[in-house]
């Protein structure tokens, strides 16, 4: 199994992310670079590497920094995957609920900490709902750069269940 994907529909998923909304928060930078760094990513994720593996590819290939090339490796590929599961939830035909999960560690944006803690980890909302900061998912292309950038949250799915456990259709 591949680092970042799983098969075709997952894979041409991604394509589709990284051909809508790749690299719109990539700053100071001209639309061939913008077009390098996104290949990079892609032919990285075709080769089943992770976002630190795609960033030292990064640097080998035309010097850039590796620490810009983290972030920008980070930033996309967590964009993408959870686009691609919030593509993948709509797909099952059932009502699902997203939760925001943050990576529970000291990095964790204060924006992103847990509920209880005044952010917005933790929370749940239906699918086409966004949650309360205003994102689709963690990632989200339309959110502000102090929202995305180097965010490490994932959207978990669950189905919507009736009184006797089932799923819910849509």
């Amino acid at each position: 199994m591949k680092a970042f994907g799983f098969n075709a529909e997952w894979e041409a998923i991604l394509d589709i992310f990284f051909a809508a909304f790749g690299g719109e928060k990539i700053t100071s930078i001209d639309d061939t670079t913008r077009e390098w760094l996104i290949r990079k990513i892609q032919e990285g994720r075709a080769a089943g590497l992770g976002p630190e593996q795609i960033a030292r590819a990064m640097v080998l290939d035309k010097d850039v920094p590796l620490r810009r090339a983290r972030v920008i490796s980070r930033t996309e590929t967590v964009a993408a995957a959870n686009f691609g599961g919030i593509t993948a939830a709509r797909k099952t035909g059932l009502q699902m609920i997203k939760r925001w999960v943050n990576a529970r560690d000291k990095r964790v944006r204060e924006a992103h900490k847990d509920q209880a803690q005044g952010g917005v980890g933790g929370e749940m909302v239906p699918l086409e709902e966004p949650f309360s900061n205003g994102l689709m998912h963690p990632g989200d292309p339309k959110g502000e750069a102090s929202q995305v950038i180097q965010c490490r949250c994932i959207a978990s799915m669950r189905p919507v269940r009736d009184a006797q456990g089932l799923p819910v259709r849509a």
